[in-house]
């Protein structure tokens, strides 16, 4: 399975971005780190987002593994941006530099969406559809929030 790998790299990554030595890092690494981040958030929406329009068939195991999965990579959204990882010596990233100068907004963001994560895997717990579309709503709409506000595109 494909998903494995990303999350021993995200994992991996995250004791490294998590640790208090931030000054230390290199950015080209903190750099992977976020964008492994974001690629297991979007394996993870993407089905979900394709049961809610009705483009593939409701699989409630599947919602409850990937909702868990929005929520725990949630939890490391901030700490994939410390200030000097606005560059990359090879690395090349699309965060605006917002993010370092309204950094309130930004944690404000990421807080936001780790709570409608939250929600996500609650409703998921109902095992329908109808409890997942709104929650996935919600989780969707803070992911383009913040993109639109901290993303080029």
């Amino acid at each position: 399975m494909r998903l494995r790998p990303l999350i021993a790299l995200l994992f991996g990554s995250a004791l490294l971005a998590s640790a208090p030595v931030h000054a230390q890092q290199k950015p080209d690494d903190v750099i992977k780190f976020r964008k492994g981040l974001m690629q297991v958030q979007g394996h993870s929406a993407r089905p979900m987002g394709q049961m809610a329009k009705g483009e593939i068939p409701f699989d409630a195991q599947l919602v409850a593994r990937n909702a868990a999965m929005l929520e725990l990579t949630g939890r490391f959204i901030a700490e994939g941006y410390p200030a000097g990882t606005e560059k990359g010596a090879s690395e090349t990233t699309r965060a605006r530099p917002e993010i370092w100068s309204d950094t309130a907004k930004f944690r404000q963001n990421a807080e936001q969406f780790q709570a409608a994560a939250a929600k996500l895997t609650e409703a998921s717990k109902a095992g329908n559809l109808e409890a997942m579309r709104p929650a996935f709503a919600a989780v969707a709409k803070q992911c383009s929030g913040c993109h639109d506000a901290f993303r080029v595109k």
